[in-house]
């Protein structure tokens, strides 16, 4: 608008130097000029017009399990990447490349490109509502169907299963009915925004609030959103992904005493010990060890 009104400030308007200064200063994000990329087309009809989508989201519409989706600024795109919970506690979240929004030099317009083999198609819609809270949707249409062939039906699934648990993975009655419902559903994905508190509960505080993975035996391992209070008691954990025995959304746990169980060892050896314990349990006081070298 301000370029339109004369020359001059045109000219002021039109070197790529405003734009990548503009981009640092709003998003925290470094573009470079290249023969192919300018960053004045870039923020002008991606980064910003999209800019309300950057950030973690839970998809809302995947029932029993959810889905958590980053989206953030790559060189020259923004990126759609789903992530998904590891295959071991120990290992990081792995991240699956969903989107891409781009606009290059040669390129009259945004160019969104789909990533996912799981639906396949050029016809892709994003979109972003602010009511009571931000909602992000992605429409899918026209996605090819992989249950006409059976060979890319296997292949699709084993992919999946082996994404889900890993290369050893069997296709046990839980992943199917995980990959079948994750199939039906993927011609619409919408999402809400994810927020969680990372700031310190207390000075040497057990626990303080944030994402953990939690290992759900048979289910696999799930994504956390745990909230502390001050004094321990109400602390609640909310599954971010779920599954048909605790859906997302939903507490899969919430701390009802403040003191700590004091469960010995060989109660911890199997389920009947710890349910013999808890008929009678042992209570101890929450204590801080701190080692000074």
């Amino acid at each position: 608008a301000l370029a339109s009104t004369c020359s001059q400030l045109r000219s002021l308007c039109l070197p790529e130097t405003v734009w990548i200064h503009l981009a640092e200063r709003q998003f925290k994000v470094k573009l470079r000029v290249t023969e192919e990329f300018s960053p004045r087309l870039f923020f002008q009809s991606v980064l910003y017009p999209y800019r309300h989508t950057l950030g973690l989201w839970q998809r809302k519409n995947l029932r029993y399990y959810g889905g958590i989706l980053h989206v953030s600024v790559k060189d020259t795109y923004i990126s759609f990447e789903d992530i998904i919970p590891p295959i071991k506690l120990s290992d990081p979240l792995k991240r699956l490349e969903f989107l891409r929004l781009s606009r290059m030099r040669q390129d009259g317009d945004v160019v969104i490109t789909n990533r996912s083999k799981l639906a396949l198609t050029d016809r892709v819609k994003v979109s972003y509502e602010e009511d009571e809270e931000p909602k992000l949707s992605i429409i899918l249409a026209n996605i090819e169907d992989h249950t006409l062939n059976p060979d890319e039906w296997r292949e699709i699934m084993l992919e999946f299963v082996m994404l889900a648990g890993g290369n050893e993975a069997d296709v046990n009655d839980l992943l199917l009915m995980k990959f079948i419902q994750t199939y039906h559903s993927r011609s619409m994905y919408t999402y809400r925004k994810l927020s969680f508190d990372s700031s310190p509960t207390r000075p040497l505080s057990a626990l303080n609030s944030g994402i953990f993975i939690g290992n759900y035996g048979p289910h696999g391992m799930e994504v956390i959103n745990l909230t502390v209070t001050e004094s321990i008691e109400g602390t609640a954990g909310v599954k971010v992904t779920g599954d048909p025995n605790v859906p997302y959304g939903e507490v899969t746990f919430r701390i009802t005493d403040p003191r700590c169980l004091n469960v010995p060892l060989e109660d911890q050896e199997s389920i009947a010990n710890i349910t013999s314990f808890m008929d009678s349990p042992d209570y101890i006081d929450f204590q801080v060890f701190i080692h000074v070298v």
